[in-house]
């Protein structure tokens, strides 16, 4: 049985997800990231993807994704995903609180090839502010961060 574009993108969406954010072996990310993929430093290829993902390590040394949902329709694959970790170093403006964080998010990315060459992340930001006591905790229902105190 031949497998079809749409099964090949998603199994390279899993594969990204559980070998390199999985693990973060790097290895074989030529693979299954376009070399016209665009990060957010500026960085294109493989190379912005995994800045990306070093970044997250550096703060989250113990950081795990799960993947909930992997649903694709022509060249987009969309993987809906919990990731948990322990903030044990800077984050963007955050620095470390030693708080263990979970976030959810949903992206979605666009294939070429059976890569990703672009994607749109949502995450609970809001979430993860109150998580790392950025903002009071009880605005988004999350646990409070270490020391914070929920509002009634």
């Amino acid at each position: 049985m031949t497998m079809t574009t749409t099964e090949q993108n998603k199994r390279a969406i899993r594969r990204l997800y559980e070998a390199v954010l999985g693990s973060s072996r790097f290895e074989g990310i030529g693979e299954l990231v376009a070399d016209e993929y665009e990060g957010p430093h500026g960085a294109r290829g493989p190379r912005a993807f995994v800045i990306t993902i070093e970044e997250l390590r550096a703060a989250f040394p113990d950081l795990r994704y799960t993947i909930e949902d992997i649903v694709a329709e022509g060249d987009r694959v969309v993987a809906r995903w919990t990731w948990s970790g322990t903030h044990e170093g800077n984050f963007r403006a955050f620095g470390a609180t030693h708080a263990r964080v979970t976030n959810k998010g949903t992206v979605i990315h666009r294939m070429r090839e059976g890569k990703v060459a672009q994607t749109w992340v949502e995450t609970d930001r809001l979430g993860f502010l109150e998580q790392v006591g950025a903002v009071p905790s009880g605005l988004a229902g999350g646990p409070p961060a270490p020391g914070v105190k929920k509002r009634p």
